[in-house]
């Protein structure tokens, strides 16, 4: 196929995407890239010209497309659909791309629900957004599933996150000569500590129940915000109840199997289903109740471990560690590499699917403790290729017994990397995605068993 990548700046997201592209070339594809920047630095320029400038880039990009006779285009979130103007097609709003009858992949590096600081929630709902030309992306079946039937967005395909093995990739002293036990790649967005949480840091074997009911007392606080009749609170009561007993379940099907128990909740049920915003507010606050794990694990166990950390920890957590901060995206194997081990805790804005961490660390050819989530066996053997965990002293226990035989750590690394190698590269991802791809030019619905990672 020949494709156009429409490449947005920035720092960790363009690589990632730069990894995306060259995986396409790799698999064989025609690879050919736009740059957005000029037009966003015009637009910031001129923002009363914004809506000409617009319609002068979007002819422009049309230009682009047939000169080059590309057959899909692709872009990270809803940059493509954001840059460029619409018009109508087939008698409703539209994309250019709808409008020019060319298919366009909207990858979603992170979900609609939160992407950008939820600055997508103006596409909830709108017509343009499940137009016929458009496939989107996301990384896991339970957001996918959101998407189409809560969103209103079209095909939407699950697909597990590929790496680029060639900036990641074993280049450091061997496991037994680690300068740290755990080194980690932090992110933003963690909220700060309760007096329970650092309480509990002080703790070997961490009350995490305890922990995770007082979260939920604090979303019980915030559902007042979503609640408009008192189905509706019974319903938000029931659903925090599910997060603390079965987190693990697709929130989607959890809603649905609360309006099959109880018939007197279905219209609640219906309402909150056709309503994205509140749909994204009230699960968003539910999912809260484990949203501390990711910084709580890593400050407890940077209490008993040499840990070296990387990206935006939060600065109200008492992490005690090695802080490198900010890195380049092309540095962070070397950082992996300097442990014996990469740590990964998601902060669990959704209920299943991996992250891109583990295959970035077992690349790295370093064993990724990973914290148990739904899909991590699809990706890599546990116990072979990644080791999980279901608490922190969990973790600690594991992370002793890789100190205690280096050879293992390694034979974990040099197994997961084997695995990255053979089934988890860009290049894999992108055989995948340009089929459905196709099948959006051919009218064929994507076939979900298909694109799963």
């Amino acid at each position: 196929m020949r494709l156009l990548f429409l490449l947005q700046p920035g720092a960790n997201s363009r690589s990632i995407f730069q990894g995306l592209i060259r995986g396409f070339a790799d698999a064989g594809h025609h690879a050919m890239v736009l740059e957005l920047a000029p037009f966003w630095n015009a637009y910031a320029r001129e923002p009363a010209r914004k809506e000409a400038l617009m319609g002068e880039a979007t002819r422009a990009l049309a230009d682009l497309i047939r000169r080059e006779r590309a057959d899909a285009t692709v872009a990270m979130w809803g940059n493509g659909i954001s840059t460029f103007a619409g018009g109508m097609a087939a008698g409703r709003p539209s994309t250019v791309f709808d409008v020019l009858g060319v298919p366009h992949l909207l990858y979603w590096l992170d979900a609609p629900h939160w992407a950008a600081q939820g600055s997508a929630a103006s596409l909830f709902g709108h017509p343009a957004i499940a137009g016929p030309m458009l496939l989107h992306a996301v990384n896991n079946e339970g957001i996918a599933q959101e998407m189409t039937a809560v969103l209103g967005f079209g095909r939407t395909v699950p697909i597990a996150y590929g790496v680029d093995t060639r900036v990641f990739r074993p280049e450091a002293a061997p496991a037994g000569e680690a300068e740290f036990d755990l080194v980690v790649s932090c992110g933003p967005g963690d909220p700060p500590p309760t007096a329970i949480e650092l309480r509990e840091l002080e703790s070997d074997a961490p009350d995490m129940p305890a922990i995770r009911a007082e979260r939920a007392r604090l979303a019980a606080g915030e559902m007042h915000r979503f609640q408009k009749t008192d189905a509706d609170r019974r319903l938000l009561a029931l659903l925090l109840e599910s997060q603390i007993c079965t987190p693990h379940a697709p929130m989607l099907a959890r809603t649905r199997e609360i309006a099959r128990s109880e018939a007197s909740l279905a219209g609640a049920v219906s309402a909150l289903l056709a309503d994205p915003v509140r749909w994204v507010g009230a699960t968003g606050a539910i999912r809260g109740v484990d949203q501390s794990a990711r910084a709580f694990t890593i400050a407890w166990l940077s209490r008993r471990c040499r840990m070296a950390v990387f990206g935006a920890a939060s600065d109200a957590w008492p992490i005690t560690a090695t802080r490198a901060g900010e890195i380049p995206f092309e540095r962070m194997t070397e950082w992996y590499g300097r442990g014996l081990a990469g740590l990964n805790v998601m902060r669990w804005q959704d209920d299943v699917g991996v992250n891109i961490k583990p295959l970035e660390i077992g690349a790295s050819g370093r064993a990724c403790l990973c914290a148990h989530r739904v899909g991590i066996d699809g990706l890599l053997e546990p116990g072979r290729e990644v080791i999980t965990f279901d608490t922190p002293d969990g973790a600690l226990g594991e992370l002793r017994e890789l100190r205690d035989s280096p050879p293992r750590a390694a034979e974990i690394g040099a197994a997961a990397r084997a695995r990255i190698e053979r089934d988890h590269t860009w290049a894999a991802r992108a055989t995948t995605l340009a089929t459905a791809l196709a099948g959006v030019r051919g009218g064929q619905a994507p076939t979900r068993q298909a694109v799963m990672g």
